[in-house]
């Protein structure tokens, strides 16, 4: 049987995953049936809707996928890395060379959300012994003061990577993190 957790399904979940992100690189997203991703795909109707019950659940689904491949980037990156400037420098690099890599899903992602969460993990690190030697550093001497930052750090966050995107992406992962980190020191002083 072919169920979630049966290997044909998830390679078909994969493919479907796949086809998707490749078509939004030649279609506008409201141009992208479930038809044209079933036909584009070499699947059936009936065997889309075993793995999503809707479009709005499949594209959920792309966006956890993209989410974790990002998760898994960053894992790798503080395995092998202490919490210095290098650190932080490779993990945004990481991050702005993922959703340059998936810039036209990104495109139409931000338009479905407030926040980005993969973000979210701005605030998930708050409760780090990491965030805790980065208060230490920066002055930070209670939980609610270090909540207020990652707040304001996740949502301007948020608001330059929207508006990056809306720009096409001009600028590189390498000037996005200069900007950020020239934002973040001029918001430290």
């Amino acid at each position: 049987m072919n169920t979630k957790n049966n290997k044909k399904f998830q390679e078909t979940d994969a493919l479907i995953c796949d086809t998707f992100l490749k078509l939004l690189e030649v279609y506008d997203f409201g141009d992208i049936s479930i038809s044209l991703l079933c036909q584009k795909t070499g699947i059936t109707r009936a065997t889309f809707y075993s793995h999503f019950s809707d479009m709005d659940h499949f594209f959920d689904t792309v966006a956890k996928r993209l989410f974790l491949e990002l998760v898994e980037e960053d894992r790798t990156l503080i395995k092998n890395m202490d919490l210095t400037d290098d650190f932080y420098r490779a993990a945004f690099l990481s991050l702005f060379n993922h959703i340059l890599s998936y810039r036209s899903f990104y495109q139409v992602y931000v338009t479905k959300v407030t926040q980005l969460p993969f973000l979210s993990a701005v605030s998930a690190f708050g409760h780090s012994e990491g965030m805790k030697r980065y208060a230490a550093i920066q002055g930070i001497t209670s939980k609610r003061q270090a909540e207020y930052c990652a707040a304001f750090y996740y949502t301007g966050l948020t608001a330059m990577i929207r508006m990056w995107l809306d720009g096409g992406c001009r600028e590189t992962p390498d000037e996005m993190y200069n900007l950020m980190s020239f934002q973040a020191k001029n918001m430290a002083r």
